[in-house]
C-alpha cells in the first residue's frame, strides 16, 4: 500500500506482513529509500515503487538498522548505495544471526548471499540528518529531515506520546541506552513521525 506522506515523501507499508515500513524520499538530486522491508514483499515493492520512479534511480539507502525485515530487499537496488551506523555494522560482522534474533527466517542473511557493501553512515548525508538512538539493537539509528520536520524512527518509537517503544531483549539490543535515547529524540521538533511499523 503506498501512501504520500508529503509531496516528496512516499510510505509504503503491508499489513498482516512482519515486513517493516519502507518510505521513498526524494531529495533535490536523488532518490532516497529508508529501509527495505523483508523479502517477503520484494515483488510488491519492486512494483510499486516503479509507480513513482525507476528501481535504478534510487541511488541512496539509508537503512535505521540491521534486522531481518529492514534489509530483506537491498538486492532490487544494484545502482544504490548502501549506508548504516559504524556500530550496527561492526554488531553485524561479528554476529550475522543477530538480524533475525531467533526467527526462523528463510533467506535473512541477504548482505552476505549477494555480497553487498554496506557503508559507514556519515552524520548528515542529503541533507538528513542521522541520530544514534541505541537500544533497540546497538547502532540503531533515526533520519530526522529538518526542513520538512518529518523523523524516521526506524524501530526506536512507534507513536509521538512515547509510550510505544521498541524492544530491547534482542541479541543486538542495548537496553541501558533507551532512555537517553529516548530523551534525544524528545528535543526534535518534528511534526510528521514515520515509524518502522505501523503498531498504533
Amino acid at each position: 500500500m503506498i501512501k504520500k506522506i508529503s509531496s516528496r515523501i512516499w510510505k509504503f507499508s503491508y499489513p498482516f506482513t512482519s515486513s517493516s515500513n519502507v518510505y521513498l524520499f526524494k531529495s533535490e538530486d536523488h532518490f532516497i529509500l529508508i529501509d527495505s522491508g523483508d523479502n517477503s514483499i520484494k515483488e510488491q515493492l519492486k512494483k510499486e515503487i516503479e509507480k513513482i520512479t525507476s528501481l535504478s534511480n534510487i541511488d541512496t539507502i539509508l537503512l535505521t538498522h540491521l534486522h531481518y525485515d529492514h534489509i530483506g530487499n537491498l538486492d532490487l537496488f544494484n545502482h544504490a548505495k548502501i549506508y548504516a551506523s559504524k556500530k550496527e555494522i561492526d554488531s553485524y560482522n561479528k554476529s550475522p544471526d543477530s538480524t533475525i534474533n531467533g526467527f526462523e527466517v528463510k533467506g535473512y542473511d541477504i548482505i552476505k548471499e549477494k555480497n553487498l557493501k554496506i557503508n559507514e553512515l556519515p552524520s548528515e548525508i542529503h541533507g538528513i540528518k542521522v541520530i544514534d538512538v541505541p537500544g533497540h539493537t546497538v547502532g540503531c539509528v533515526s533520519f530526522y529531515l529538518e526542513k520538512d520536520l518529518v523523523l524516521f524512527s526506524g524501530d526506536h518509537i512507534f507513536d509521538k506520546d512515547f509510550k510505544i517503544i521498541g524492544r530491547s531483549d534482542f541479541k543486538n539490543s542495548e537496553p541501558n541506552s533507551y532512555s537517553e535515547s529516548l530523551n534525544k529524540i524528545k528535543k526534535l521538533n518534528y511534526k510528521i513521525l514515520c515509524p518502522g511499523h505501523d503498531y498504533i
